[in-house]
């Protein structure tokens, strides 16, 4: 990178974050400043890193108009997102940026004060008064998709939050001074999402109304369609959604549904989790009715079985991406999961078996586990939990109502309670002559440790008959916790 200078450097120790200052002859590409940021961020261990450079107001062009929205959409409480189709045109300290928007997305734009932060950037790396305008553009929207209710809905939540976070963010930076001593805006994230640890997955197959996707079984011949319109079946497996994709349907299995009031109260927004046993992804719903989201929370209950049709994309918070997918859905089926079968002839009876109440040692509740095996034909099965029997009680009231048969059982330990510091042969009693010692060390390692001091006893019918003590010089630093410890 050229020479710099009128370099300042804001840190904040608390959050592991810092801010650079520049002054720079010529222009850097933004892309090439994000990637120092990361790398200073990562070789220092830091949770962010922002440069932010100033030029000579000569070098302001429309060619620098890219790396200017780049920054806006960095910066942006709404930008992001909006300027993948824009033309820009500069004249006379006048910037006028035509899109395709109209109407609630162009005013999306305005009340999210994004003409105000693309002047505070000329303003701040160029040192230049500009005044900025936002307008339509019929030739653009030619050739623009119009978004679909849902996402206009969601747009409608969204300019109601951005303002208010504007005017916080803006308030902040007021109390807090100058530019330079401004708090650090989050930076985008920059880690890929890993979208399983099952790798790539295989395509639905459909086959007799059957859909294999993920590790699961829907069947999806007879599907009650309960809000929204009819749609076509056709499910991508969850861990193919990595990034914005329209017009897709999921299936899956409902878990961590929760319903809460936005932050006028007024509304509901809904959010719950859909996987396929392969991959999961979060669904969102904004500003629900109080009545739309009841009717709605008897539709979508966890262990439900859905199929979703909507789109995904990735959220913005305090313009912060998040790195995973978050997903709309715009239309709902209801279908059914396909349980495992135990088809066998002849039923095995499961003899040894852990549940929840085996620490780190198992995922299934004592009186699933009996719900399964009765499910199953088993004819009685085990439970062999960790050294208790505290899954007995709710087996039992689950093999009450069942009918099934529980082998009461428990993985029990042996304490030896004889000595064992003697070793070998020997064969005397506890009245025989011995030494106890003990020693200190430079740390636990038998191989990169050495002794620091040695203390022994020598003991002989209970009664001590004389002691021993020394340092030893280990020919090592002894580390500072050490020091304290001994």
């Amino acid at each position: 990178m050229m020479a710099a200078s009128d370099i300042r450097v804001f840190a904040d120790q608390e959050k592991r974050a810092l801010k650079i200052a520049a002054t720079f002859p010529d222009i850097i590409p933004k892309s090439l400043l994000y990637a120092v940021e990361f790398e200073i961020a990562k070789a220092y261990e830091l949770s962010q890193v922002v440069i932010s450079p100033s030029y000579p107001d000569a070098l302001f062009s429309e060619q620098y108009i890219p790396d200017l929205i780049a920054q806006t959409e960095r910066e942006g409480v709404v930008a992001r997102g909006f300027f993948h189709s824009y033309n820009a045109i500069l004249t006379d300290g006048k910037l006028t940026i035509e899109m395709p928007y109209i109407d609630k997305s162009l005013l999306l734009m305005e009340e999210g004060k994004t003409p105000q932060l693309i002047a505070e950037i000329v303003k701040r790396e160029f040192g230049i008064s500009l005044e900025v305008a936002l307008v339509h553009s019929e030739a653009l929207a030619e050739n623009y998709q119009t978004v679909n209710a849902a996402e206009m809905a969601e747009w409608d939540e969204r300019l109601r939050l951005s303002s208010l976070e504007y005017e916080r963010m803006q308030s902040e930076r007021g109390s807090h001074g100058s530019e330079d001593t401004a708090p650090l805006a989050p930076a985008a994230p920059t880690a890929p999402r890993k979208m399983s640890l099952f790798g790539e997955p295989e395509d639905a197959i459909i086959e007799d109304g059957i859909c294999r996707v993920g590790l699961y079984r829907f069947d999806i011949s007879e599907p009650e369609y309960v809000i929204g319109s009819q749609f076509e079946i056709t499910p991508v497996p969850i861990a193919r959604v990595d990034k914005q994709m329209r017009n897709i349907v999921i299936v899956g299995e409902v878990f961590a549904y929760k319903a809460e009031p936005n932050r006028s109260g007024d509304k509901i927004n809904v959010t719950f989790s859909l996987t396929d046993g392969h991959s999961s992804i979060g669904v969102k719903k904004f500003s629900l009715a109080p009545e739309d989201a009841e009717s709605l929370g008897e539709v979508v209950k966890n262990g439900a079985a859905l199929a979703l049709c909507g789109y995904a994309k990735h959220d913005t918070h305090r313009d912060v991406v998040d790195v995973d997918v978050t997903f709309y859905y715009t239309d709902i089926a209801k279908i059914k999961r396909v349980k495992r079968r135990d088809n066998a002839p002849q039923k095995r009876v499961e003899l040894h078996l852990h549940t929840t109440m085996s620490n780190m040692d198992a995922l299934i509740p004592p009186d699933v586990a009996v719900k399964m095996a009765n499910a199953w034909g088993h004819p009685a099965v085990a439970i062999t939990d960790h050294g208790n029997v505290q899954g007995y009680q709710d087996a039992m009231l689950a093999a009450e109502k069942l009918g099934q048969k529980v082998i009461w059982g428990m993985e029990a330990y042996f304490v030896n309670d004889t000595a064992s510091a003697l070793y070998g042969t020997y064969k005397g009693g506890f009245e025989d002559e011995f030494v106890v010692f003990d020693i200190e060390t430079t740390g636990l390692s038998n191989r990169t440790c050495a002794i620091t001091e040695i203390g022994a006893v020598l003991v002989k019918n209970g009664k001590v008959l004389d002691t021993f003590n020394t340092f030893v010089n280990p020919e090592m630093p002894i580390p500072e916790e050490i020091t304290r410890l001994t």
